[in-house]
């Protein structure tokens, strides 16, 4: 399956999209096998920039639902194979937002009991491997967390809780601490533009103290000339 997702990604990418959504009963484990396949493929950088952004819309919506699907611990490894996905894809500038989009619809507003783990697992794991493209919808994540936060009893949602608010605060710190190298970047950026809008003015000064020597040579020759005769 690898082999065929390497040369045929978005064949393979479709394939196991329908077998999942026409076999809704298969045993977790099986599950889980088709959602291990999808994320090779999508695991490679190559291909995830290349491949048909409507199919990916449809497998992170599948992951999104497979994912909450899963209500035993026993579904664990379905669930973490359905988080991979989308982790995976996340870490791409290009479906970031996407999956983003897709985790939040899940948690909408208002709520006073968690979303599923897995969402609040997805959501910290996202920030730890792509904290620049999770920042901008962090205040509408901690919007809806705040409120909700007291009414969480669960051991297993109070331990993924806890790992999603440090995934935030690292997040924070680490997209503050990129500011200064960005800022360095375009300062170095703007010193390279500055040196080569200088460049051309500075070869025309030159070219015109060229044309001014020359004048002046030209006059000195004559005034020689003229006063040999």
């Amino acid at each position: 399956l690898k082999s065929i997702g390497a040369h045929q990604p978005n064949t393979l990418l479709t394939a196991c999209h329908q077998y999942l959504l026409q076999n809704p009963k298969l045993s977790p484990p099986c599950k889980a096998f088709v959602l291990n396949a999808i994320d090779s493929v999508v695991s490679d950088t190559k291909i995830v920039n290349e491949l048909d952004e409507q199919l990916v819309l449809l497998i992170i919506n599948l992951a999104t639902q497979e994912m909450t699907m899963t209500t035993k611990e026993a579904d664990a490894d379905w669930a973490e194979s359905a988080k991979t996905v989308l982790v995976t894809l996340a870490k791409s500038r290009r479906f970031v937002s996407h999956v983003m989009d897709a985790v939040l619809q899940k948690f909408p507003p208002g709520l006073t009991t968690s979303p599923h783990r897995y969402i609040v697992l997805t959501m910290a794991t996202v920030a730890e491997h792509n904290p620049l493209g999770l920042v901008p919808f962090l205040t509408d994540i901690l919007s809806r967390t705040v409120p909700l936060l007291s009414h969480v009893r669960n051991d297993h949602l109070r331990s993924a809780w806890t790992r999603a608010i440090c995934s935030f605060c690292e997040c924070i710190r680490e997209c503050e601490t990129e500011r200064p190298k960005e800022a360095e970047e375009n300062d170095v950026e703007a010193g390279v533009v500055s040196k080569y809008e200088w460049g051309p003015s500075a070869e025309r000064r030159d070219s015109e103290d060229v044309l001014k020597t020359s004048s002046d040579v030209r006059r000195d020759s004559e005034d020689v000339g003229n006063r040999a005769w």
